[in-house]
């Protein structure tokens, strides 16, 4: 994200559910974490996913 403390809010629902990769998944976070400006506040939201759900499925 080319972003730097430009936000107040910024809001990231389920976004985790997608990505496999932890690492990639941690990267992202500290990404929102330099575009708050400070003070600024990230929404969030944590789903797991369903134990039924094909990983192969689209």
């Amino acid at each position: 994200m080319p972003f730097q403390n430009e936000f107040t809010l910024l809001t990231c629902y389920g976004l985790h559910i997608y990505e496999p990769d932890e690492r990639k998944f941690t990267e992202l976070y500290k990404q929102f974490f330099k575009a708050l400006m400070s003070g600024g506040i990230l929404v969030t939201s944590f789903t797991t996913k369903s134990p039924d759900v094909n990983p192969n499925s689209e």
